[in-house]
């Protein structure tokens, strides 16, 4: 007689630590590449796009949305005014990126993720934290949220 147990606590728990890491390093490279473009450092926005580039990649959403091909013409668009140097264009094409992205996530449930500036998050003394910014930036990055 065999017997097998499932610790599927652990399994969940991993899942769990993989989507939090994933979602929190989707967010750290699309708030880089924002800050590196309104700072005005092309290396620093390219390197944060290439990064951007590879999440928006391996997103099974990004597919099955139908704006595969306008997000890619967006990054296109941001890597050429990036490499011209051209401030004006590189926050245009950033804009209509993070305007392409923002929705992405809606259809989908919500994976509940602590700290991450939602309405789950509970302030100090229990009150809870302000919605969330709602600029088409803040929309793009929450959008990119990681289906588990």
């Amino acid at each position: 007689m065999n017997i097998s147990y499932c610790n599927c606590g652990n399994a969940a728990n991993s899942v769990q630590d993989n989507f939090r890491t994933a979602f929190k390093q989707k967010m750290q490279d699309f708030k880089s590449l924002a800050g590196a473009i309104q700072s005005g450092d092309p290396v620093a926005a390219q390197t944060a796009l290439d990064a951007v580039s590879k999440d928006i990649q391996n997103d099974p959403r990004i597919a099955k949305s139908g704006k595969a091909d306008q997000i890619n013409k967006d990054i296109a668009a941001l890597s050429d005014a990036l490499k011209s140097g051209t401030a004006d264009d590189a926050k245009t094409a950033f804009a209509a990126l993070a305007q392409d992205l923002k929705g992405l996530h809606h259809g989908g449930h919500h994976h509940k993720v602590d700290n991450d500036g939602d309405a789950d998050d509970a302030a100090p003394g229990g009150n809870t934290v302000p919605p969330p910014d709602t600029t088409p930036t803040a929309a793009a990055i929450n959008s990119l949220n990681v289906v588990a």
